[in-house]
């Protein structure tokens, strides 16, 4: 057996946003539908044709033409998706004045940009554990676009974050190609353990087959680990960490340690992806298709994972923690679990765990 084990970032796939191109009306002219039969009259009115088809045309056309035609605005139309932030019901826990203040999440990852106007305000320090100093800033993507999903101000409000009054505390242990080792990240868990006021560990990594199982736990693969999270547990920190994007083939480490809180992906109807892990280990489900967030250099972009679905889980972790201090790790397990929104097959399934995390359910239930 090998005494380390390559780890990555579970990011499927990056979905940059769509850029739409804008068309120059010219000043004192709207944009109008119109019958595609009356476009040669209104271009002698002054009109001029931006897309015509068999039925209808949008055209621009002078403030003065439109008005005395009583012609229809050619309004924008925009998809109209539910926010993962709906889809969970955090909106809802806003409202009764939880939103994560005084809550700290430490994220292992790749680091953080700590000048992303999202998330300047909520960095409470970090370090970096590849290269032992406190260089912590993030030279990937990832770890700015989990702690935005955690801890976005909402600057971009298509981009707010489930917890946006929580901080995060950067442990870099993932390198600028979204890998590293286990031995960093063990160090890591132990360093926020003793040193961290963090009350939520978060990992959005793991490992891909042959090292992903289907079984209760992994617990005896790699001791070391599970004695850290076992460690970090004791010290009244919740651990948290994607199952992994192997689909049927297994939940990943640290995912299947059985004292992990282990998420999986559905996307924005509440179905399980084909790759999200699945497996005995797997505790809940997130919204993890598409999702929006942060990213280095101070833009934004919509990425796919269990590596995203996870940091929803930890943020409502912040909320139900604001909400009850005294609240234990066990406490907070079984919370989430007893108060998640069942799916799939009734009660508990491989696929889907106990279902979707519910941020209204558990806090009112802490």
């Amino acid at each position: 057996m090998k005494k380390l084990f390559l780890i990555s970032i579970l990011l499927i796939v990056s979905l940059s946003l769509i850029l739409s191109s804008t068309i120059t009306l010219g000043e004192g002219k709207k944009r109008v539908i119109a019958k595609a039969s009356d476009v040669d009259k209104l271009v002698s009115e002054g009109c001029s044709v931006i897309k015509k088809g068999k039925k209808v045309a949008s055209v621009s056309c002078p403030e003065s033409v439109v008005s005395a035609k009583g012609l229809e605005p050619d309004l924008e139309v925009f998809t109209v998706d539910v926010s993962s932030v709906q889809q969970i019901n955090a909106n809802a826990v806003w409202t009764l004045g939880y939103n994560g203040t005084g809550i700290l999440i430490a994220v292992l990852d790749t680091g953080i940009d700590t000048d992303h106007v999202e998330l300047a305000d909520s960095v409470a320090g970090g370090w970096n554990f590849i290269t032992n100093t406190a260089n912590f800033e993030d030279d990937n993507g990832h770890g700015t676009h989990v702690s935005g999903i955690i801890t976005a101000n909402g600057v971009n409000s298509n981009a707010i974050g489930v917890a946006p009054g929580a901080g995060v505390w950067s442990g870099k242990v993932l390198n600028a190609q979204g890998s590293g080792y286990f031995s960093d990240v063990i160090e890591a868990i132990y360093y926020v353990a003793d040193n961290v006021a963090a009350e939520i560990i978060s990992m959005s990594l793991g490992t891909s087959p042959p090292y992903t199982y289907k079984g209760s736990n992994c617990d005896s693969v790699l001791p070391s680990l599970t004695s850290a999270i076992n460690y970090a547990r004791s010290k009244g920190k919740s651990v948290v960490a994607a199952a992994g994007n192997s689909g049927g083939a297994g939940v990943s480490i640290p995912g299947c340690v059985s004292k992990v809180i282990t998420v999986g992906a559905v996307d924005d109807i509440n179905v399980v992806t084909s790759w999200s892990s699945k497996g005995k280990s797997l505790e809940l489900v997130a919204p993890g298709v598409t999702i929006l967030s942060s990213v280095i250099g101070g833009g934004y972009e919509s990425w796919s994972g269990t590596s995203m679905a996870t940091p929803h889980v930890s943020a409502v972790i912040a909320l139900m923690k604001q909400k009850n201090s005294a609240l234990t790790p066990d406490q907070v397990t079984s919370k989430l679990n007893s108060t998640a929104t069942d799916l799939g097959k009734i009660g508990y399934d491989n696929s889907y765990g106990y279902g979707l995390v519910n941020a209204l359910a558990a806090v009112n239930a802490s």
